[in-house]
């Protein structure tokens, strides 16, 4: 940054600023535009940096604090936007039209952060927000519930995973957070039983 003290020393050949670069923004407005603009260009971490750089100058901007927060939504940053979303509810300014915006980011942020009651009572809410649009809540809303399921029970569409792998090779599933039971694999390959999933694991053995 400009204002920075470790550059309050530094004097550049070219003077302030180089001739050719554009002039930064100095309003709100501007540093949006340049947010959105790398946002769009799908250069996410530039954009934050447009947008921090907006609320430096102006901290009390509702809208930069949660464009910044769908960015780290993209960047995978689900506990920083999970942050500024909640700065941003905290406002008792904050529009009716931005608000229903932040519930529904930080209903992604924590479905992101694997936290699924959190995430259900979230999504709930932006549906009661937004009732024309109850049928996308309840998709969001059944996820919640399959992806607990999945966390609980170590219950997996395996032919739905595998399907999915083929576009992208982040899935959107849960870990199994329960116990497990490790049992020595026969010699002969008959494999061992895994309880948590339900079924023979099989190996191979070499002669």
């Amino acid at each position: 940054m400009p204002w920075s003290p470790l550059l309050s020393k530094i004097k550049w050949h070219t003077g302030e600023r180089v001739l050719s670069a554009p002039e930064p923004p100095s309003m709100e407005e501007g540093w949006k535009a340049f947010g959105n603009r790398y946002f769009q260009g799908r250069y996410f971490k530039s954009a934050a940096v447009a947008y921090s750089t907006g609320l430096a100058q102006t901290p009390y901007s509702h809208t930069l604090r949660l464009n910044r927060a769908l960015t780290y939504l993209r960047l995978g940053y689900s506990g920083a936007a999970l942050s500024y979303c909640n700065n941003a509810l905290a406002q008792t300014t904050l529009p009716s039209g931005l608000r229903a915006k932040a519930l529904h980011r930080k209903a992604q942020a924590l479905y992101g952060l694997g936290r699924w009651d959190e995430a259900e009572i979230a999504f709930a809410a932006v549906e009661k927000e937004l009732p024309s649009e109850v049928a996308t809540y309840q998709q969001w809303i059944k996820k919640c519930h399959k992806r607990r399921q999945e966390s609980e029970a170590g219950t997996y569409d395996w032919s739905e995973m595998y399907i999915a792998s083929q576009s992208s090779p982040r899935l959107d599933v849960a870990d199994y957070r329960g116990d497990i039971e490790v049992t020595p694999l026969d010699p002969l390959g008959e494999g061992g039983y895994n309880r948590a999933e339900g079924y023979r694991c099989w190996s191979a053995s070499c002669e």
